[in-house]
Order: C-alpha cells, then structure tokens, then sequence
C-alpha cells in the first residue's frame, strides 16, 4: 500500500507541473486531448506537452535533462520550495496559463517549442524540487 502511494506522490507531482495537465480558473477543460499540426505532423496537443517539447532540442535521456537544467542557488530551491501543495498548484496553473491559448487545429512552428522549451524546463525542476520536498517531509 506504500508503494502505491508514494508511486501516486509522484506521479501526481509531476503531473501537476505539466502544462497539459493542470487548469487555470476551469477556463480549458480540454486537457489538450486534441490535434494540431506541428509542421506537417499532427499530433496531440497533449503529446506535446508529455514529451516531444523536451526532446525537440535536446535528444538526451530525462536523467540527463534533469541533470543538466538543475543550475540553480539554495536560495532559488528555497523559494520554488516555500508554500504548499496549493501554492504549487497556483503557480504551475499560473505559469502554464498562455499555453492553453491553442486550440484544435492549430498551425504550430518549431518556434513554438522552442519559445516554450524554458517554461517546459522550468516546470520540470520545480517539480524536482517540490517534489523532494514533500518526499522529505514524509520521511523526516
């Protein structure tokens, strides 16, 4: 039973830094579970946001990503850090709200993955580092 709840701690904490995945004020419901065209593929709006964003740039594994965008101060850690779970959830809901601006159809370049690469990352390590937290905090 513990292992399925700390499987579900972490799966849940990711998810809720995934653009895709979270709302902000209930205004796109959808979850992203429709196509776009990405230069001439279609595909998932929601795909993007699980993976091809990461890799779009940069073909290393997610270890190796979580290795090299982790460049931040204690001080930063501290600060992604402070709050709780619903603080946590504001801000992802807050920092992915001009995602949910596309909709079913739409014509995306590889500028737009690119121009969301850092939000991508940065959703990503702070997830990490919340995620630590509350992983810490269970096991204090």
């Amino acid at each position: 039973v513990l292992t399925v709840a700390y499987g579900l701690i972490v799966h849940f904490m990711g998810d809720m830094h995934c653009p895709e995945h979270i709302r902000y004020l209930g205004e796109d419901m959808t979850i992203g579970y429709y196509n776009v065209m990405l230069g001439k593929e279609a595909i998932r709006y929601h795909t993007l946001w699980d993976d091809r964003i990461l890799t779009v740039k940069r073909p290393w594994s997610f270890s190796d990503l979580a290795y090299l965008i982790d460049r931040i101060t204690p001080a930063q850690a501290k600060a992604i850090t402070a709050g709780d779970v619903w603080a946590w959830g504001k801000d992802s809901a807050e920092c992915s709200y001009p995602v949910h601006a596309v909709k079913e159809g739409e014509k995306l370049e590889k500028n737009y993955l690119l121009n969301y690469l850092p939000l991508a990352e940065n959703q990503i390590l702070k997830a990490g580092y919340r995620l630590a937290a509350v992983l810490n905090a269970i096991f204090r």
